[in-house]
């Protein structure tokens, strides 16, 4: 049931597409999943010789979403002027740095209406360098601080979904059930009737519980990433955001996952994650972090 509703939201969603260009309206938490499907099959269809470049621009449901489609539009040359537009056939060579695919996401929580010259000045104005950090790109999973799938594998550690099929498939569900966290919040009959919509099944009082349960260890672990990578940064910007203010963010993290703290190998996994961008000379993926988990959770986080 679940399959069918999603699958119809998509096929509505389709605004355009024609070559190899598409414009698609989604449902936030579907928006990764969907474009590491398509950078895949994309890549995989052409032989792996070339590569697609996607943008992604999610919002409230007040949001103008004309105002969201000209953002991704904008996000998508950003991608194109980037080094994940190169030729995944390079990954052969071994020139790892490469990927299968690139993109760029930003999610808004602001109802103000987001423009394509607004995401230009995000990217490239100096008073926003966090935001103004490298496009995405899909490579092999391999440890870089700008492989989206090995981002997602680390924090979320579901490093044993190797094949991507599976590796959506839960996604979607985490995504999905952040959606279904908000029926909690209601009281018990009018909660199970709200899961039941969701789930597009009879959930019993006796299940409810355990329903439950499942809803918030999923949003649990998103919205724990999120408030970890967000204090980082802010670790990040009171040090200046430079080298300086790197090897500040990677102290902090390191010492908090040596602590008895809430999170504590999470702050592991982002150290990690940091000393590889300070290795590699470059800006550290933390907003990129922040964006993706803002939009696995569907904007309910």
């Amino acid at each position: 049931t679940i399959g069918k509703r999603e699958a119809a939201r998509l096929y509505l969603g389709i605004l355009y597409a024609g070559g190899d260009d598409a414009k698609i309206l989604a449902p936030s938490y579907l928006a990764i999943p969907l474009t590491l499907y398509l950078l895949y099959k994309f890549n995989k269809e052409l032989g792996c010789t070339a590569s697609l470049s996607v943008g992604i621009a999610s919002g409230p449901p007040k949001h103008h979403v004309w105002g969201l489609d000209d953002a991704s539009h904008s996000l998508m040359e950003t991608c194109k002027e980037g080094m994940g537009r190169l030729q995944a056939a390079s990954l052969i060579r071994g020139e790892t740095m490469y990927g299968v695919g690139s993109l760029n996401i930003y999610f808004t929580e602001s109802t103000s209406m987001l423009t394509s010259s607004r995401m230009k000045s995000f990217y490239t104005h100096d008073l926003v360098k966090e935001i103004s950090s490298k496009t995405l790109y899909l490579g092999t999973g391999n440890e870089h601080h700008y492989d989206i799938l090995y981002l997602i594998k680390e924090l979320l550690d579901i490093k044993k979904y190797n094949d991507i099929d599976s590796f959506i498939a839960y996604l979607i569900i985490t995504g999905y059930t952040s959606i279904m966290k908000q029926c909690t919040k209601l009281e018990t009959g009018k909660a199970v009737k709200c899961i039941r919509y969701y789930l597009g099944k009879d959930v019993g009082l006796d299940e409810y519980e355990n329903v439950e349960g499942k809803i918030k260890s999923y949003t649990d672990k998103l919205e724990d990433i999120r408030e970890i990578v967000r204090e980082i940064l802010g670790v990040y910007d009171r040090f200046g955001r430079d080298k300086t203010g790197l090897y500040a963010a990677i102290l902090y993290a390191k010492r908090q996952s040596t602590r008895d703290v809430k999170g504590r190998e999470v702050y592991r996994k982002i150290a990690k994650i940091l000393s590889l961008a300070l290795s590699n000379d470059q800006s550290p993926p933390l907003v990129n972090i922040d964006m993706i988990i803002k939009t696995l959770g569907g904007g309910a986080l």
